[in-house]
């Protein structure tokens, strides 16, 4: 793979993870999870969705192959 490829594929899943982002910040919304209300205009209450989206990308994207999961810990102590 070259650093081009690379780089157009990581764009590719950006793309997907926007998607996906947007879809749960609607879904958010319809739940009744949160009462907007209740938050004070600052980034205390997207940060806990960040952090909440965050751990579902984790869990979407863990590979299940042992090797690859070792590479994804290796970048993610790079990071």
């Amino acid at each position: 793979m070259t650093r081009t490829q690379f780089r157009k594929k990581v764009n590719e899943l950006i793309r997907e993870n926007n998607r996906l982002i947007k879809n749960r910040v609607e879904k958010l919304f319809k739940s009744g999870c949160v009462d907007l209300n209740d938050y004070d205009n600052d980034f205390r209450l997207p940060k806990m969705f960040m952090y909440a989206i965050g751990k579902e990308m984790q869990f979407q994207w863990k590979p299940l192959d042992d090797e690859l999961l070792k590479t994804g810990e290796n970048i993610a102590r790079v990071l």
